[in-house]
This record gives structure tokens, C-alpha cells and sequence, in this order.
């Protein structure tokens, strides 16, 4: 499917957009951290949901795969969309409706769960 040209446009006009590679020292930084945080994968316990593009370059669904495979939390939900890039917002329409409508979808029964719930202490 093709992507939406006038969100790809915008998306490079905006001023927070890195407009060079990072430094060397920035790079390894970021490594150092990425390493650091994928070490505790499986600490994290809370819930959680993933959304990433199968055609993602920038940040590689693998990892995710890998957090959702080694996480403690029992509520957790990965949700890789074949063909889609990093920024899913830039895609067309009728992506970013499916993308939002089950990120909704996912915190809406989240939401009645927690609302449901027996208040436990007062």
C-alpha cells in the first residue's frame, strides 16, 4: 500500500525532526541504554500493549517481540502490522484507523475492568 506523501512531507518539516546523524559518542550512548533497558525486559510487570510496523527500519520489531516474549506482566499485547513503517500516523487512513481503533479498543477494556473492580482497603 502506498503511503501518504503530504504526512511524509510534514513529518520532514517538523522543526523536532533530527536533521543529521547522531555523533558517535550519542550513538553509543544510545546502544549503552538500549542494551541496559533490554536487560530488564523481564522485570517489567504492568500491562502493556505494543503497536509496530512489520516494515519498521528505524527501530526493529524484533525487540519488541522480544520485551512481549520476556516480560513478567500477564496482561500484554503485541500488535505487529505487516507492511507499515515506524511512524504508523503517517500511513494511510484506513491504517491508522485499524492502529487506533485497537489501541482504543485496548485501553477501553482496560478502563471497564479497573472500573468494575472492588475498591479493596477503602
Amino acid at each position: 500500500m502506498k503511503k501518504v506523501d503530504w504526512k511524509r512531507k510534514l513529518a520532514l518539516a517538523s522543526p523536532r525532526r533530527p536533521r543529521l546523524r547522531p555523533r558517535a559518542a550519542t550513538a553509543q550512548e544510545l546502544l549503552r541504554v538500549c542494551r541496559e533497558v533490554q536487560g530488564k525486559f523481564s522485570e517489567v510487570d504492568v500491562p502493556f500493549l505494543i503497536v509496530h510496523g512489520g516494515d519498521d527500519i528505524v527501530c526493529d520489531p524484533a525487540c519488541a517481540e522480544d520485551l512481549y516474549n520476556r516480560a513478567a506482566s500477564k496482561d500484554k499485547t503485541l500488535r505487529i502490522y505487516p507492511g507499515m513503517w515506524h511512524q504508523l500516523v503517517g500511513e494511510p487512513d484506513e491504517n491508522v484507523e485499524l492502529v487506533f481503533g485497537e489501541v482504543i479498543e485496548w485501553l477501553l477494556t482496560r478502563a471497564e475492568r479497573g472500573v468494575s473492580a472492588p475498591v479493596i482497603g477503602g
